[in-house]
């Protein structure tokens, strides 16, 4: 095998431009040169499948992706009229906590709500069981604020470690499941101290 840096003279060097000025028109001209013609590209249509399905949304073409639909379509999809049974798209993470805290509580009937469905809906039957699921949030947001009562930045015995803690379950577990719950049912919030 031969070394093609060989014949390519010093990169600094005046040479070095000229060389490569030839190298690159050699190249150039190897793709582009007498032979070369542009790709031939049919301009009468679509690139494929049919013209009518232009212009219909990705849910229209693919029904059966649930993914492809809105949050609000996919909730009118997931429900069951006939029934009170509502299955409420939910993130997993926080479905996940929420059956830590039901499981270390010993709640079995927030266990039993929240094992229905995939790792990402909320399965619920009715007012009572959104609740009992809101209800576990809630506790834990009181939990939280007991345990670590420092958490107001306004008042002298301040403890940013506590508002740390407060935050995230403020706005974590407790705010989204809330947030989901809320959007189909009409559930009740005990006041707690928001300072």
């Amino acid at each position: 095998m031969t070394d093609k840096k060989q014949d390519r003279p010093p990169v600094d060097s005046p040479e070095f431009k000229e060389w490569l000025k030839k190298r690159a028109k050699k190249r150039m001209d190897s793709i582009f040169g007498d032979d070369y013609k542009p790709a031939e590209f049919d301009e009468r249509g679509a690139i494929f499948g049919k013209v009518e399905n232009l212009d219909k949304t990705d849910a229209e073409l693919f029904p059966g992706e649930i993914e492809e639909y809105t949050p609000e379509e996919r909730r009118n999809l997931m429900k069951v009229h006939n029934t009170s049974i509502t299955a409420i798209s939910f993130p997993s993470e926080i479905k996940t906590e929420l059956m830590s805290i039901a499981q270390n509580s010993g709640y079995s009937q927030v266990l039993e709500i929240l094992s229905r469905g995939t790792e990402d809906e909320l399965v619920l039957n009715g007012i009572e069981e959104a609740q009992a699921v809101a209800d576990v949030a809630q506790i834990k947001l009181l939990d939280t604020q007991l345990k670590f009562p420092y958490w107001d930045s306004s008042r002298d015995n301040y403890n940013q470690a506590h508002e740390n803690v407060f935050r995230n379950v403020q706005m974590g577990v407790f705010e989204i499941t809330v947030s989901y719950i809320g959007q189909e049912f009409d559930i009740r919030l005990s006041t707690y101290n928001k300072r």
